[in-house]
C-alpha cells in the first residue's frame, strides 16, 4: 500500500525497488576519497549510493546477509544467515568495483550479528555463541558457547567490552581482548 501511495502522489521520497532483498545493514564507506553509503541485503546484494544519486549494485551468490561491519575505510566483513563470513574490498572512487577478498564458513547455526573489534579481528554472534575470526587470514581464533536466545551485539571501543543481548533481558558482557572472559550480566 505504501509503495502505491508513494508512486501515485508523485512524492519526492523514493523506494529503491531495484533491490530484490531487504536491507539488513548500512554504513558509510570511503572509496578513494569519495564517500558512499554501503548496504547489504538478505538476497546477497551489495549496494552503493552517494548524494549525487549514483547507484552501483553487486551480487554475492549464496550470501543472504544478516549483518555487516567496517574493517577499514574501503573494506567490510559481513555475516550471512547460512554461516559465512565474507570480506569485501572496494576500489575506484568514481566507478566503484567490489571484490570478495576472503570467505570462511562457520557452519550451522542461527547467525545474528557481526562486529569489528580491531587488529583485523571480527566477532560473529549466533543465537548461542561468539566466534572470533581473523578477517585477514580468514581463520577462527576462538569459539565461546553461551546459552540460546541471543539477538544483538554491540561493542564499546573505549573499554574493549562486547555486549550481547537476548530474549527476556538476557545480557552478556565479554572482553574483546580475552575471548574466554564472558559473563552473564542481566
Amino acid at each position: 500500500v505504501y509503495k502505491a501511495l508513494l508512486y501515485s502522489s508523485n512524492s519526492i521520497d523514493k523506494i529503491n525497488t531495484e533491490l530484490k532483498g531487504s536491507v539488513r545493514s548500512i554504513d558509510i564507506i570511503n572509496i578513494g576519497g569519495a564517500r558512499w553509503v554501503l548496504s547489504v541485503t538478505d538476497y546477497g546484494e551489495v549496494a552503493l549510493c552517494n548524494n549525487a544519486r549514483e547507484h552501483h549494485r553487486f551480487y554475492v551468490e549464496d550470501a543472504p546477509f544478516r549483518g555487516m561491519t567496517m574493517i577499514s575505510s574501503n573494506r567490510c566483513a559481513a555475516i550471512t544467515s547460512n554461516g559465512k563470513v565474507i570480506v569485501m574490498e572496494f576500489s575506484g572512487a568514481h566507478n566503484p568495483q567490489m571484490k570478495v577478498v576472503g570467505m570462511i564458513r562457520l557452519g550451522a547455526g542461527v547467525w545474528r550479528d557481526i562486529c569489528y573489534i580491531g587488529k583485523g579481528l571480527v566477532v560473529v554472534m549466533s543465537d548461542r555463541s561468539l566466534v572470533w575470526v581473523n578477517g585477514e587470514s580468514m581463520g577462527v581464533k576462538a569459539v565461546t558457547k553461551l546459552e540460546t536466545g541471543l539477538h544483538s551485539l554491540g561493542y564499546e571501543s573505549d573499554s574493549g567490552i562486547l555486549h550481547l543481548f537476548g530474549k527476556n533481558g538476557l545480557h552478556y558482557v565479554a572482553s574483546a581482548s580475552n575471548n574466554n572472559q564472558c559473563k552473564r550480566s542481566d
